[in-house]
């Protein structure tokens, strides 16, 4: 048995996907934890994993109260960047010291998202990593390369304090970024997904591997459904989210709440249900008259409204679409940001849905849309084999089985141990 430590980001789109890893490495027999803020600990809690908190007086539980606020000041709504955490993490002593001194991880497990921060546990620690992606980039650029954009991007004293705790750890001066950086071309970077599902022709180095999906283990079993009884018996349902980080794109939210209610309004004599998840903060500014055939949510148990789905109206993160994938559910995708747009490629590509451009989005259109998906057998069947094959890997824990790998040939030691071997 081996004692595996996940470090994740803050963002929880990026954080329930670790869930079934997590969950298919403690059913292998391995003490599994997760290290981070207090904010998450709950939500961590709930999928029945140990949950370590560190920088809790600089981060208490009401700081994400005024997140949100600086989120929408940001352009670039990058949660890990607007707290400048790094200073905590190169200090002699830290909290996370502490925990990792207690639990001795056999290897710790990171994601791309908190590249610095890998980095920088790799020279504090040096022990085995293993870099999880919750999306799948295109090929281009090595993370050395992505972290040593984002350390360029440090504040001066932040960035010179980074430098100068690589280099007392080196016991000597790097004379480039590159080197210090260096360490990322050698950590593994496990894609949380089929590459099945990625375009054909993108080629990736031997460093980057595909794993399973992922998912979240309630996904496997019946339980009892949480969907609301007001659901009438024998009609199609359409789930609709455009995810938990709507907020951020409050104009193209606004619009596609609007247009779904516009459509299910004309449609109430149709056999149609939207189960439609719409943030509270939405829910305040009067959405308008609510139609018998939607039902209104402010979080919706997403896998087990999507086992009882038709179709799901999306806007593409990575984590909906493989639960899509995984149930068996066509797509209308509309992107807002980011790899959104990649999502949205492979979808098109191995005919699993349809895009839309959510700027554009009209209620006819988005109404023909719908007819379209819940009438096309061609998608369906296309649908149905990616399920299949979604559901192989998913049993075949690939992820869990690479990692086993990894700390074999790592080899026993304490972490103390394998300092003094550095």
């Amino acid at each position: 048995m081996a004692t595996i430590v996940f470090f994740p980001d803050l963002a929880e789109g990026h954080l329930l996907p670790t869930f079934g890893l997590a969950r298919s490495l403690a059913d292998r027999g391995h003490d599994v934890h997760y290290i981070g803020l207090i904010q998450k600990r709950e939500l961590v809690l709930k999928f029945g994993f140990s949950y370590h908190v560190i920088f809790e007086k600089e981060y208490p539980g009401e700081y994400m109260k005024n997140l949100k606020t600086k989120l929408l000041q940001e352009t670039k709504h990058n949660i890990n960047r607007i707290m400048d955490h790094i200073p905590l993490m190169v200090k002699d002593s830290t909290a996370l010291d502490v925990i990792i001194d207690k639990i001795k991880p056999d290897i710790l497990i990171s994601t791309v998202f908190i590249l610095l921060e890998s980095l920088i546990a790799h020279y504090r620690y040096n022990i085995a990593q293993v870099i999880l992606s919750p999306f799948i980039h295109e090929p281009a650029e090595s993370l050395a390369a992505i972290c040593a954009g984002q350390y360029m991007q440090l504040p001066v004293n932040t960035a010179l304090a980074v430098m100068n705790f690589i280099n007392k750890r080196k016991g000597r001066s790097l004379e480039r970024i590159a080197d210090m950086v260096a360490p990322l071309l050698e950590i593994p970077e496990l894609i949380l997904c089929p590459r099945e599902l990625a375009l054909p022709q993108w080629k990736y180095s031997g460093n980057v591997h595909f794993i399973e999906p992922s998912i979240r283990k309630d996904a496997l079993g019946g339980g009892p459904s949480t969907l609301s009884p007001d659901i009438p018996k024998g009609k199609q349902v359409i789930y609709a989210s455009m995810g938990s980080q709507a907020f951020l794109f409050k104009t193209l939210a606004k619009r596609f709440y609007s247009t779904i209610l516009e459509v299910m309004r004309a449609n109430e004599d149709k056999d149609w249900h939207v189960v439609l998840a719409m943030d509270s903060e939405f829910q305040k500014e009067n959405p308008g008259v609510i139609p018998s055939n939607v039902s209104l949510y402010k979080w919706a148990p997403q896998i087990q409204v999507l086992s009882k789905s038709s179709l799901a109206i999306t806007h593409g993160g990575l984590g909906t679409v493989k639960e899509c994938i995984f149930c068996g559910v066509p797509m209308i995708v509309l992107p807002m940001v980011n790899d959104q747009f990649n999502n949205a490629k492979y979808i098109k590509h191995h005919n699993l849905g349809i895009e839309m451009d959510v700027h554009t989005l009209a209620a006819k259109e988005l109404e023909t849309a719908i007819r379209h998906l819940l009438s096309s057998s061609t998608i369906r069947e296309s649908v149905e084999k990616m399920k299949t094959l979604f559901r192989e890997k998913e049993g075949a824990q690939i992820g869990a089985k690479f990692i086993e790998g990894l700390i074999k040939n790592r080899g026993p030691g304490t972490v103390q141990q394998r300092e003094n071997q550095a």
